[in-house]
């Protein structure tokens, strides 16, 4: 995965009224969480920090953090929360974690799917089951996303997780050969969806009806 350059600023206050200030400056707080050090506090720059959850990396983007007071080393961090308002869609907060390039790390990766399934040309309907899956890997092997090709899916057919070839170095733990994606008939999800339950847990099941 590419990794993103990111300056922020370590701060001494800490507080509600001290993080009002800082984001009236164009800035929000955040805390950075060393593997080896004491949690500290940042102020991070919200449009440049806005563009990185933007891209196609998005919250699972690889941070390399650099320190405007010249004395902090760099540090490879990943995004572990962030909390933004829900009406201004102003940052309000954002969590750090440290990454050390030689040991294995956890994070969610959207899933991909490429191609167009059989089943669909017949009139059948592609239902995603997973659209992100979480992986374990070293920082250096974390990829953008994960492609799944749906191109040879018949209706009633799906992909499970055991199904797909993952990238060198990449797994994703799990005990349950999960589905990930699946081709329904046309009204498959519908009538499920007409009895009240949700449209995923409804796919879910005619999923696991049509792999038995």
């Amino acid at each position: 995965m590419k990794q993103q350059d990111l300056s922020v600023k370590v701060r001494e206050n800490s507080g509600k009224g001290a993080a009002r200030r800082i984001r009236l400056t164009g800035n929000f707080p955040a805390v950075f969480y060393g593997s080896k050090s004491e949690p500290f506090n940042l102020e991070v720059p919200s449009k440049e920090f806005g563009r990185i959850l933007d891209s196609e990396t998005g919250q699972s983007t690889l941070l390399n953090l650099t320190f405007e007071d010249g004395k902090t080393k760099e540090r490879m961090a990943i995004i572990k929360d962030v909390q933004i308002d829900p009406v201004s869609e102003q940052l309000i907060h954002a969590d750090f974690q440290e990454l050390l390039m030689d040991q294995k790390m956890s994070a969610t990766i959207p899933v991909k799917l490429t191609g167009k399934a059989m089943g669909v040309e017949l009139g059948g309907t592609l239902q995603p089951i997973r659209r992100e899956l979480t992986v374990s890997c070293l920082p250096k092997d974390l990829p953008n996303l994960i492609e799944v090709d749906v191109t040879e899916l018949g209706i009633g057919q799906s992909v499970h997780i055991d199904d797909i070839e993952l990238p060198a170095g990449v797994e994703v733990p799990h005990d349950v050969n999960f589905t990930v994606v699946v081709v329904l008939g046309k009204r498959g999800v519908e009538e499920e969806a007409v009895e009240g339950e949700g449209a995923e847990e409804a796919a879910e099941e005619a999923a696991e009806e049509a792999t038995e």
